[in-house]
């Protein structure tokens, strides 16, 4: 299994390739410390099983670098790895072509089995993404369930998804 792991953090970076060493005995890995040198060594004509990102680190250009790497790596499962855990940022990635969206707060047993699941067909989503919140809150306008420019980009398990993962809202605070 071939992996490439983007992130700004050497130690995360280190501590990662750690973990997924123990995913899959014999795994060789590349690393990124930027999104630029990631893209690049995505189109450098070696073929990633994995590809794991960061959001926001140097060079990040917004959510469309997730259909970069795609482009680069269509074989590849791209999963975003990132310490927000923002309901957006999570939406954003998947609507964009993400296979799954772990946050860096999970356990290690939470990471292993959302790559199993990942690499089983399955799309992984934060569970706190997929509860409701107790506060009172307020529907934004209708979203569009689908972005024509972006379908392409998904599988249909991955727009199923989607299209449960609650839509963005604006929270109404109680003085």
């Amino acid at each position: 299994m071939k992996i490439l792991i983007g992130d700004d953090h050497v130690l995360f970076r280190e501590g990662l390739r750690r973990l997924l060493e123990q995913l899959k005995e014999g795994a060789s890995f590349e690393e990124a410390s930027n999104f630029d040198e990631l893209l690049e060594k995505a189109g450098k004509g070696e073929t990633y099983d994995l590809v794991l990102t960061d959001l926001r680190m140097p060079g990040w250009p917004g959510f469309s670098g997730i259909q970069d790497l795609r482009g680069k790596q269509p074989d590849s499962k791209v999963v975003v790895v990132s310490a927000s855990e923002a309901h957006h940022d999570v939406r954003d990635a998947l609507e964009h072509g993400a296979a799954g969206y772990i946050p860096k707060s999970s356990s290690v047993k939470i990471m292993l089995s959302a790559l199993d699941l990942i690499f089983s067909g399955g799309v992984y989503v934060p569970p706190t993404v997929l509860r409701e919140s107790g506060e009172a809150e307020v529907r934004v306008g209708a979203i569009p369930p689908s972005d024509p420019q972006l379908d392409h980009l998904l599988t249909q398990r991955q727009r199923e998804v989607l299209d449960r993962l609650p839509r963005p809202t604006v929270r109404q605070f109680h003085h």
